[in-house]
């Protein structure tokens, strides 16, 4: 038989919305599906049956014997095959996002002495402008060493006293963490500059004959 993964949405193990996975799982039972399992205490449910329904009308049935046996409560069930649901995590739009936790990278977790080439910057703080920093979210727009160690639990002396922005490298197992993202550029813009202030002072000089001239034809008596 084929088997269906169930998210359910607008269930809680507490409070007003309480549903009891136990009550889930005979739910199922009595409705025929089989190898009924909860995943966690969060309404998630595995299982299997014969019927040849598509998904929706899967979805369409729990919500209905739901709402009816289980005194009112009317969560919203989004039923998958799992090769839909690998599908779906695999078409993720956001991957950089999905792999800021470092153990969904594993690749990338070098072991060992490395060695890290690029830009040598000293601590800084945020300038007024830029929003604070965010340890639990650990999103940082202050550049000091002293303030990741103190968020990650580690003595401030066991840390450089600067950074590093490593270059970019395409051989990195995994492309992350990502580097590259500083541009080190010193444009030269003089030209620009010159023709800006000449052209400044040929217009002052420009006002100044055009004043001059006209007090010279009107010369005051």
């Amino acid at each position: 038989m084929p088997k269906h993964v169930a998210l359910l949405r607008g269930v809680n193990v507490v409070g007003r919305t309480m549903v009891a996975m136990s009550d889930l799982r005979d739910l199922l039972v009595t409705m025929g599906f089989a190898d009924v399992r909860s995943l966690l205490q969060s309404g998630n449910l595995v299982f299997r049956t014969d019927r040849r329904l598509s998904g929706a009308s899967l979805e369409r049935m729990l919500e209905a014997e739901t709402a009816k046996r289980l005194g009112g409560v009317s969560p919203t069930y989004m039923v998958r095959s799992p090769a839909e649901w690998k599908a779906l995590i695999d078409a993720n739009p956001f991957p950089a996002a999905a792999k800021r936790d470092p153990s969904t990278r594993s690749e990338g977790q070098i072991e060992g002495e490395t060695t890290v080439t690029g830009l040598v910057r000293r601590p800084a703080d945020r300038s007024w402008f830029m929003p604070s920093d965010n340890a639990a979210a650990n999103e940082w727009f202050s550049r000091d060493p002293a303030l990741y160690a103190a968020a990650s639990g580690r003595p401030a002396d066991q840390v450089a006293p600067f950074l590093i922005d490593a270059n970019f490298d395409a051989s990195l197992p995994g492309g992350l963490p990502q580097g590259g993202e500083t541009i080190v550029d010193f444009p030269n813009n003089h030209l620009g500059y010159a023709i800006t202030w000449f052209g400044l002072a040929a217009c002052c000089a420009g006002v100044f004959v055009a004043f001059a001239t006209g007090k010279l034809r009107n010369p005051v008596a």
